[in-house]
């Protein structure tokens, strides 16, 4: 009898911050905003980051889509 993992383990992603459930601490909008920035790794920094990491090189242009989501800069 071999083992196998079920589909919905395989999708299973590990979200550390859930064990604290942080996000009932966020109002909606900052629920959106992480929301955006969450889309905004996914899809512009994780296809990237491996080869900016081995280039030793960071795109300027980052600061310009940062400071578009509003999260470019100190926040007190």
């Amino acid at each position: 009898m071999t083992a196998t993992a079920t589909p919905a383990a395989e999708k299973s992603i590990y979200r550390p911050l859930e064990l604290f459930d942080t996000d009932r601490l966020l109002d909606q909008d900052e629920r959106d905003i992480a929301a955006t920035v969450r889309q905004f790794v996914d899809t512009r920094l994780k296809p990237n980051i491996e080869g900016w990491f081995e280039s030793a090189t960071l795109p300027r242009e980052l600061a310009k889509e940062f400071g578009g989501l509003g999260v470019l800069g100190m926040h007190l």
